[in-house]
């Protein structure tokens, strides 16, 4: 089961209206302060996939204020009109589905972004999908006349899906233009209306991220070879290379904390609590194959992907102070990971 989960605002989009006159066609969903529509509240769950993969469905975009997500005018009889789209700039990545592509663009929240299409709809004349909205690039594939000898509407439809975009977690959302979409009367003399499409409002619910610490390095015994003393020619022998590693959802980064009792004459060691004198442990991360010493309260911070975090390290016996003995070295570690 996933949880908890939190609550995080997200976005919605806003078409403002421009207050120009339009020849043949009135909308009739017109504001003066612009037509809102909201993303509503949105439950993402797969967060677990690869980035480009879909967080949501294709939802629909309605109206605050007329609870339909139908973008419409009322034109006159015998109006030939088309409807242009153009992606702002400013996407991310670019996503295709069913042979159309369409920018990405940020909603503000990391790793989670947008993408959207428009729908032909209408009760006149034959009119085709228009679909993926594209940063910079104009489409004109909408194109109808109506015929009848009476009036009628004619509407479009906007539905967005959520795309993920990399490691998600929570943030402010950050209003954008998205793209600006008008219809084209004809004869082209008569100004057309244009809106822009801008993040606006809404809420994503995702989950907090997780990690555990593996099992198998849950309580785990690190044995070193065997070693005699006439091997001990310097401060250190026998290393002896592991990793350990977390298992994450939902998470970007894993930082492992090294606790436990200092070696006595030298704070960066372990102290054993084995049989042999002058001996303690020496642990030291290796990554990026640079070894680093890792002492008491020391601590890693490495980088998920594919949903692990894998740090590696490396334990070795080393001389502390005192007369060099025989016998066994046994010193306790602990790990505590945190993540973000």
């Amino acid at each position: 089961m996933i949880g908890p989960y939190q609550a995080i605002p997200a976005a919605a989009l806003l078409l403002c209206i421009s207050g120009q006159a339009f020849a043949a066609c009135s909308s009739s969903v017109y504001h003066p302060g612009g037509y809102s529509g909201d993303i509503g509240t949105v439950t993402v769950t797969n967060v677990d996939g690869p980035v480009g993969s879909t967080l949501s469905g294709w939802r629909d975009f309605p109206s605050i204020s007329q609870g339909t997500k139908r973008v419409s005018w009322y034109c006159s009889s015998r109006t030939d009109v088309k409807f242009s789209a153009q992606g702002a700039a400013g996407a991310v990545s670019s996503y295709s589905e069913a042979g159309r592509t369409y920018s990405v663009y940020p909603t503000g929240m990391p790793g989670i972004g947008i993408v959207f299409k428009t729908n032909g709809n209408t009760q006149v004349g034959a009119h085709n999908t228009i679909t993926g909205i594209q940063s910079n690039i104009t489409q004109r594939r909408y194109s109808q006349t109506n015929l009848s000898a009476s009036n009628k509407t004619y509407a479009y439809e906007i539905d967005y899906r959520l795309i993920k975009t990399g490691s998600i977690s929570s943030g402010n959302i950050i209003p954008r233009v998205i793209a600006r979409t008008w219809w084209e009367p004809v004869p082209t003399n008569f100004d057309p209306r244009e809106y822009n499409i801008l993040l606006g409002r809404g809420t994503i619910i995702a989950p907090l991220p997780t990690c555990d610490l593996n099992v198998g390095d849950t309580n785990r015994t690190i044995t070193l070879d065997t070693v005699r003393l006439s091997n001990f020619t310097g401060n250190w022998l026998a290393k002896k290379t592991f990793d350990i590693s977390a298992n994450c959802r939902n998470a970007s980064n894993v930082t492992f904390r090294f606790t436990g009792t200092p070696a006595t004459g030298n704070a960066t060691l372990f102290r054993s609590t084995g049989t042999a004198a002058g001996v303690g442990l020496w642990l030291y991360s290796r990554i990026g194959g640079v070894e680093a010493t890792l002492s008491n309260n020391g601590a890693r911070t490495v980088t998920v992907s594919n949903d692990r975090a894998v740090l590696p390290l490396g334990a070795a016996y080393h001389k502390t102070t005192g007369t060099l003995t025989k016998g066994s070295l046994v010193s306790t570690v602990t790990v505590n990971i945190t993540y973000n």
